[in-house]
């Protein structure tokens, strides 16, 4: 699943699913709004909520940027919107190995 964090002019921060990229605009699924939960916290809440989101189709005049989002940021949207799974810490992920003589 290609999760991207896009950087709205207006200052939204949206993650989606990215179906379509081309020079004039994206084609999402499942934008997901990011808000502030108070104490440090972060909370996901479905951008457009009373909107059908699949193949919603957003103009590139109207984000500035899109990044890769944090593994944790992503993992939340994996929960709610994807498959569930989630990846695990990148020091978990490959073991250390000593070989021995």
């Amino acid at each position: 699943m290609n999760v991207k964090l896009i950087r709205m002019v207006s200052g939204e921060e949206v993650l989606a699913q990215i179906l379509e990229e081309g020079d004039s605009g994206l084609v999402v699924k499942n934008p997901a709004i990011i808000l502030p939960a108070g104490q440090g916290r972060l909370a996901l809440v479905p951008w457009l909520p009373y909107a059908e989101t699949e193949g919603m189709y957003l103009a590139s005049k109207v984000y500035s940027f899109m990044v890769v989002p944090k593994t944790d940021l992503l993992n939340e949207y994996n929960s709610m919107f994807g498959s569930g799974l989630v990846l695990p810490p990148k020091e978990l992920a490959t073991p250390k190995l000593v070989l021995s003589e």
